[in-house]
């Protein structure tokens, strides 16, 4: 099937579509049922040990150099006496919106916090549960990206038939 469509449509639509239905594939599997699970999962009090704004410098497409902010929040909690710590705020989230609130109104340095973990492993915790905005974006992109590709090779392929 890969070798029709490569031939068909060529390498880079191959590459992209290949992509994409992987990117589909991790979010329904794995990110998006971790999030939804970690709803059933049980809390426990735990402490900000680290809350700070890290700012970088990095050079765009246009060799223009900007700011990046990115959000370090430490925390630590301890399940049946064992302490662990993490850095996970919300499964799969990699968006660091609203920088300053999270460290300054939501997760101050030494701030006591609700941590939600795994009671299967522990060592997996979040700070807040279920799927983001975002998360909810990425995948409605993903299932419109694969569906317009797919389209776009059904379309391919009538008209080769009609030829």
């Amino acid at each position: 099937m890969l070798r029709q469509i490569s031939k068909t449509m060529g390498w880079p639509f191959t590459l992209v579509y290949i992509i994409l239905i992987v990117s589909a594939l991790y979010f329904t599997f794995v990110a998006a049922p971790k999030a939804l699970n970690a709803n059933d999962w049980p809390y426990t009090q735990g402490k900000v040990a680290q809350s700070e704004l890290i700012e970088r410098k990095r050079s765009n497409k246009n060799s223009d150099i900007v700011t990046v902010y990115l959000a370090k929040i430490k925390y630590q909690y301890a399940v049946d006496g064992k302490t662990y710590s993490s850095v996970q705020i919300r499964w799969a989230d990699r968006s660091k919106n609203k920088i300053e609130s999270l460290i300054g109104k939501e997760f101050p340095a030494d701030a006591l916090v609700t941590v939600f973990y795994n009671p299967k492993r522990p060592e997996e915790a979040v700070l807040q549960q279920g799927l983001s905005l975002a998360h909810m974006l990425i995948g409605l992109f993903l299932l419109v990206s694969i569906c317009s590709m797919a389209w776009a090779l059904y379309r391919n392929a009538n008209k080769r038939r009609s030829l």
